[in-house]
């Protein structure tokens, strides 16, 4: 039970997810659900990794520890095609060896996987199915929320195309936002992982918990914009739309987010 979503942006990848965790009508906890890595050079990052997904946990947490350890196997720095070679030649074969043994048994351990790599100003995404690793030019889903985070991704992601890092960020946040308030299984708070031209790093839940706050205000904002479009002679007017609009903007200018985007 969890939702992961990666989103390509103008040299770098972002990816976020929510940080529910649990057992079916019995248990809930939180915890983080993604893995990075960065090497560099002189200050310099050079290649970074990071890795998320859904299915079960112990396997997630093999994995990602897996894939951001591919960093640190010698002093070389591994390129796009090292990488997604690793990647495909790994997954086939823990599904051998962890997944196929059980194959049989009712409840057989299954996962899911975002990877995102960047290598010297190139970047992609790739989403797993079974043991098949599939390339993404756009976004990726994972988890019991795809269907319903894919849904807001395929209206959203084409209009505000080419997305900055900053823009991919915001709607990473809003899409997981979305997806918590609707889908079963996702909750608790939401973790975002920027792999940046300049460095790798996860914003920190003083800088996420504000602005999810201020997106539940823009839901209100968003429904008064329908209101006005459906009824005009009723709804909210254009100069009062325009001026909420305006304001959200500023105030979401001063969330301690926006500081931290100068890091990337």
């Amino acid at each position: 039970m969890t939702i992961g979503l990666g989103i390509l942006a103008n040299n770098a990848v972002i990816i976020a997810s929510d940080t529910q965790v649990g057992i079916t009508d019995y248990m809930k906890t939180q915890q983080g659900k993604i893995s990075y890595a960065a090497k560099y050079d002189v200050g310099q990052q050079q290649v970074a990794v990071g890795v998320m997904g859904a299915g079960h946990n112990a396997y997630l947490t093999h994995l990602g520890q897996d894939f951001t350890r591919f960093l640190g196997v010698d002093q070389r720095t591994p390129s796009m095609s090292e990488f997604e070679e690793f990647a495909s030649r790994h997954l086939a074969q823990f599904y051998l060896d962890h997944v196929i043994p059980f194959a049989a048994y009712p409840d057989r351990p299954e996962v899911w996987l975002l990877l995102g790599y960047w290598a010297r100003g190139a970047v992609k995404l790739w989403r797993s199915a079974h043991n098949a690793l599939t390339e993404s030019s756009t976004y990726a889903t994972v988890g019991v929320g795809e269907i319903y985070a894919t849904g807001i991704m395929g209206q959203m992601y084409l209009p505000m195309w080419p997305l900055t890092p900053q823009m991919a960020v915001l709607l990473a946040a809003y899409v997981i936002h979305r997806v918590k308030d609707r889908i079963d299984g996702c909750g608790k708070d939401t973790e975002i992982v920027c792999i940046g031209p300049t460095r790798t790093a996860r914003f920190p839940k003083d800088a996420i918990d504000p602005l999810e706050e201020m997106l539940d205000t823009y839901l209100r904002v968003e429904a008064d914009a329908l209101h006005h479009v459906f009824s005009a002679e009723r709804g909210p007017t254009s100069k009062n739309l325009s001026r909420n609009l305006r304001r959200f903007r500023a105030d979401l200018e001063k969330l301690p987010l926006f500081q931290k985007f100068d890091q990337f």
